[in-house]
């Protein structure tokens, strides 16, 4: 069944409507990735989105590709928002969700860049709209997974990012750039630069450099999007056992 509000007609919107109080974002940005596309971190919540909506019975709103960009700014193609018109742009997004009557908005963002403001606004979205905010930053929950399977830390466009986006669409995985000198940077605690010095940003002495075994990669996007459809369902359930 097609879950995609952008691909229904209103009518079957409103049919949907009448057994469905959930409501999916996905959120990404327009930024420089290592051997992968600029769209890298919206392609992949808006891939797990669909990957989870048929079975918590959830519809899809369209991904927000637009948001704060700040380190990877100056490398080409790069798109960033000011952090205040960032937040507004999700606040009427959630207000035209709960204009549909939806109890639960669940927000899968794809970029670290843009935690401090969603983290910030899930409060006034509850104040305001009253929908109950999940907001899932799908790497985070993927670290634990991402070492069972690869043995190493994820990182900006590392293996994690890389592994997702092979399963997605490997036409997105430019394999001519694993030849890149300067293709990665590990991170010196105290040290913050604009640009950062190299596309693959790595956190960990336990690196998270590229692996494109794809075997892996499926493995690893398999336990992903699991793990998320878990912890919503759960906490679905509970919001709807103590709130309904």
């Amino acid at each position: 069944m097609e879950r995609r509000i952008d691909k229904l007609n209103w009518r079957d919107i409103k049919k949907l409507k009448k057994s469905c109080d959930l409501a999916l974002l996905p959120i990404g940005t327009l930024e420089a990735h290592s051997i992968t596309s600029n769209g890298t971190d919206t392609i992949i919540p808006e891939y797990i989105c669909e990957k989870i909506a048929e079975k918590l019975n959830g519809l899809i709103y369209p991904p927000v590709h637009y948001s704060i960009t700040s380190s990877l700014l100056p490398y080409p193609g790069s798109v960033t928002l000011k952090d205040e018109t960032f937040e507004k742009l999700i606040f009427d997004i959630a207000l035209s969700i709960k204009k549909d009557k939806f109890k639960y908005l669940v927000i899968i963002n794809g970029h670290g860049g843009n935690n401090k403001v969603l983290s910030d606004l899930k409060k006034r979205i509850f104040l305001e709209t009253g929908m109950f905010v999940i907001i899932i930053h799908w790497w985070v929950v993927g670290y634990p997974l991402c070492r069972k399977v690869f043995g190493k830390d994820g990182g900006h466009g590392g293996v994690d990012e890389t592994a997702m986006v092979n399963v997605i669409d490997n036409k997105q995985v430019f394999k001519e750039y694993l030849k890149d000198e300067n293709l990665y940077y590990k991170v010196v605690d105290g040290v913050e630069t604009i640009p950062a010095p190299a596309s693959t940003i790595l956190y960990s002495e336990n690196d998270g450099k590229i692996d494109l075994d794809i075997k892996k990669s499926k493995k690893y996007c398999n336990l992903v999007i699991e793990k998320i459809n878990k912890i919503i369902f759960e906490n679905i359930e509970k919001f709807r056992k103590y709130f309904d």
